[in-house]
């Protein structure tokens, strides 16, 4: 089976450049001999709404168990961090590798079956721990205000 690579980058605040995660995405590519086919790049525009219709189609019937997933940043799978876990927690248990620019050490790609099940554990606890203190902190500032 053939690995595909794909590269998502998400506009999420006005006026944010997108043209710099695509860079970042195409230089990482050229650096180290990944195939990106342009049709891989996915780009959504979500500064209104958290539609992600290039992203959703991406996880729906694109992406498949053993496919590479690049992103800039962790953040571009989610607007808060209970989102963010779930759709690493979805991503990995369907096989996904994931290359994360700006923090390589969570990326799975390239790493031993063992190297993965450590890195997808950590983070996903980590991941379940940081929601957790979030959900924490925002019931007691409701309670507070």
């Amino acid at each position: 089976m053939t690995k595909k690579v794909f590269a998502y980058a998400r506009k999420n605040i006005k006026n944010e450049l997108i043209d710099e995660q695509i860079k970042l995405i195409k230089t990482y590519c050229e650096d180290n001999d990944i195939e990106l086919d342009e049709r891989g790049l996915i780009i959504d525009d979500s500064e209104n709404t958290f539609l992600r219709e290039g992203y959703n189609a991406l996880c729906s019937y694109m992406m498949r168990d053993g496919d590479v997933l690049i992103i800039s940043e962790l953040d571009r799978l989610g607007r808060d961090i209970g989102a963010i876990k779930d759709e690493w927690i979805k991503l990995s248990n369907n096989g996904i590798e994931l290359i994360i620019l700006n923090n390589p050490l969570l990326s799975t790609y390239d790493k031993s079956d063992t190297e993965k099940d450590v890195t997808k554990r950590v983070v996903s606890e980590l991941l379940i721990y940081i929601s957790e203190k979030e959900k924490a902190k925002n019931k007691r500032k409701q309670a507070e205000g």
